[in-house]
């Protein structure tokens, strides 16, 4: 999906993250190409996660953009709400002039979900980071939360 496609979902309230993967429960793998981070993010709000995926042990992600505050929060849910997940692939995408002039850094210590331990995650691959402040950030929760890599 395309940048100019998206325009009707963000002018559509009631379209968000859980219509789209509240039907498919039982999920074992989710790969986003280009933009299904950005697409999962129009309408998103933070807020309680309403669904558990039991059965998804892969996710990989491409093109994830660290600079969108609402990427970052489809990411995490996604990982929150997969409590056996095995597997996580992240391919960023994030340029690092504008994600060092973003704002919010801050979010890690106040809004993301605190003492949430990932135990049975096996393997993690992040690649194509600039080493910008919200990348580094989503890391050290990586590293706080999954027993396995710290």
């Amino acid at each position: 999906m395309t940048v100019d496609k998206t325009k009707p979902f963000e002018q559509s309230p009631g379209y968000n993250f859980d219509k789209f993967l509240g039907g498919v429960p039982c999920l074992e793998k989710v790969t986003g190409q280009i933009y299904f981070t950005k697409y999962m993010s129009i309408g998103y709000e933070l807020g309680k996660v309403p669904l558990t995926y039991d059965h998804l042990k892969l996710i990989q992600l491409y093109q994830v953009s660290f600079e969108d505050m609402k990427e970052i929060l489809v990411v995490l849910r996604l990982i929150l709400s997969s409590p056996n997940l095995q597997e996580l692939q992240i391919l960023s995408s994030s340029n690092a002039i504008a994600a060092s002039e973003a704002t919010n850094i801050n979010f890690w210590e106040t809004d993301y979900p605190i003492g949430c331990t990932l135990k049975n995650r096996k393997t993690v691959k992040i690649s194509d980071l600039s080493g910008v402040p919200r990348e580094m950030e989503f890391l050290n929760f990586l590293l706080k939360n999954f027993p396995v890599l710290g």
